[in-house]
């Protein structure tokens, strides 16, 4: 049985909708509902753990499902499908805005912010009080010795 038919089969034996599942876990029912089709190959061992959350079964069923035989994948694979599942969800977010401008508008954002993270992982992004966490201009962090409280 393939990962799509388990989730649906065990949604459906929960009695519940798409919508009630993708409330329960905090992901898009359109998300699960491409699950369900199996349109998502790369999906990651944090959305399987919601499902398995919500519908009550140990996580290594839909681990099985997917073909990772109750080994989940290595920390870069599931690196990889945590952002492909992330992508997706962006995607779903700016499908659903409510007009086209507004869609306009989220996409210009995110590409944006994609440049921004971009230049931040190769060390070229520096805002004087941003700190971008991981970025390899080194130093990120809070200096906790500093006071930065007004006491006049």
């Amino acid at each position: 049985m393939s990962l799509g038919s388990t989730i649906h089969r065990l949604r459906k034996e929960r009695s519940l909708t798409l919508e009630d599942l993708g409330e329960r876990s905090g992901l898009n029912p359109s998300t699960i509902s491409r699950l369900e089709d199996d349109q998502n190959p790369g999906v990651g061992a944090v959305t399987l753990s919601k499902l398995a959350r919500v519908l009550r079964i140990d996580v290594r069923i839909l681990y099985e499902a997917a073909g990772w035989y109750s080994t989940p994948p290595s920390a870069q694979t599931r690196k990889r499908q945590r952002l492909r599942d992330e992508e997706l969800e962006l995607i779903d977010t700016i499908r659903s805005a409510p007009t086209p401008q507004v869609r306009r508008s989220l996409l210009a954002t995110m590409t944006k912010l994609a440049q921004v993270a971009r230049d931040a992982d190769a060390g070229r992004y520096q805002q004087p009080g941003l700190t971008i966490e991981g970025a390899s201009s080194g130093g990120g962090g809070h200096d906790k010795d500093k006071d930065v409280s007004d006491h006049s």
